[in-house]
Order: structure tokens, then sequence, then C-alpha cells
């Protein structure tokens, strides 16, 4: 039986693993979508006024959304602070 230190970590997999495969499924998704339909729908569909609306209160209060200055981290970059 291995002991602990010489088994591999399973969180070491996270990054060399899963981020190529999650970068490709998004780039996937990105190309799969029909944008102009899309867009169409999110600004003229019903409710078009709320959505617009939340996407702007996302965007101009980035920093107090949750995880995002764990993302930040994460991705290498320091806080702004």
């Amino acid at each position: 039986m291995a002991s602990a230190a010489s088994r591999m970590d399973a969180f070491a997999l996270i990054g060399p693993v899963f981020a190529p495969m999650a970068i490709s499924a998004v780039g996937y998704a990105a190309w799969k979508t029909e944008w102009k339909a899309f867009l169409q729908d999110f600004l003229t569909g019903p409710g078009r006024t709320k959505r617009i609306g939340i996407l702007l209160f996302v965007l101009l209060n980035w920093k107090n959304m949750p995880f995002a200055w764990t993302a930040s981290v994460l991705s290498g970059s320091d806080p702004p602070f």
C-alpha cells in the first residue's frame, strides 16, 4: 500500500485536466450559440427591462458579487486593495 505522501493529490488534477476541458466546453458552446437570435430575444423579449437591469447591476457591482474576489485570486491576479 502506498503511503499518503507518495500518492498524487486529487486536487492537483484540477488545473491540468479540468481547466482545458472547461475552456473547450465554453468555446464549443460559444461556437454553437446563435448569438443574433439570443441577443434579439434578450433585448426585445418579455421581461427585457428586468434582464437588462440585472445585467447592469451585476456589471456595475462586480466586486460585491459572490466569488468575484475568489475568482480573481485563483486566477493569479492580486485584488486591488
